[in-house]
């Protein structure tokens, strides 16, 4: 549309027309790169219509981006992503028209990202609150990327700053990757694991307790039904 080929012009100082299935792309090498690498991101991204976000398949792949030094990564909570992107993603098109920049999110993946801790340009979205677990943290949802491209690295600061003040409102900050995030959901799942099976065993034990009973039940009630011995006298004859 238009509208998406506005946002990958400004996004990578680079000129898109479209003759049929053919695209020509013009403008400095770093830019035509940039762009090259947008219109995969954008053909991937199609992809989730038909399958899990969090689908290998459906995982852009950031490399030839962050080889042209032109992508940031924020890495965070799904659900934060969820929120700072707003309802239909409506901060993150605001964003990108500010900024002039283009955003979008990932699942969290060592397949389609360069090595996070050595990505001097990725993030991580660490919470602030009181809460332990933090309130919007779960670990069957995982870790989502957002990922803010532009070509200017002003834009870039612009649109990370823009976020950053967005999650301040989920009680989250942004600092340097380290992987705090993993090590959180790790802890996450094992304390969930662990409540599955404190669960699982509490209802064998119920399920154990109701087989007793019945056993029980079904004693009380043979005894019950066993001919009665002893006196008892009826009329006699004499």
């Amino acid at each position: 549309s238009g509208t998406t080929k506005r946002k990958l012009r400004n996004a990578s100082g680079a000129f898109l027309e479209f003759f049929g299935v053919s695209a020509a792309i013009g403008g400095h090498k770093q830019a035509r790169d940039i762009m090259k690498a947008l219109i995969h991101v954008l053909k991937t991204i199609k992809t989730r219509q038909n399958v899990s976000f969090k689908d290998p398949g459906a995982q852009a792949d950031v490399r030839p981006l962050k080889a042209t030094g032109s992508c940031s990564t924020i890495v965070c909570p799904a659900q934060v992503a969820r929120l700072a992107a707003g309802k239909h993603g409506f901060f993150f098109r605001r964003i990108e028209t500010e900024a002039k920049a283009f955003i979008f999110i990932n699942g969290h993946s060592p397949t389609s990202h360069p090595n996070y801790r050595d990505d001097p340009s990725c993030m991580e979205a660490v919470y602030t609150g009181m809460k332990n677990p933090a309130p919007l943290e779960s670990a069957q949802e995982g870790l989502y990327d957002i990922a803010i491209v532009a070509s200017s690295q002003e834009s870039r600061q612009q649109a990370v700053r823009r976020l950053e003040r967005k999650m301040r409102a989920f009680e989250y900050s942004l600092q340097k990757y380290t992987g705090s995030l993993e090590q959180i959901i790790d802890g996450l799942k094992e304390r969930e694991e662990e409540e599955e099976a404190r669960e699982a065993q509490r209802m064998e034990r119920e399920k154990e307790g109701r087989a007793e009973d019945a056993q029980r039940d079904e004693g009380a009630g043979g005894d019950n039904d066993a001919p009665k011995r002893g006196g008892g006298g009826g009329n006699r004859d004499f």
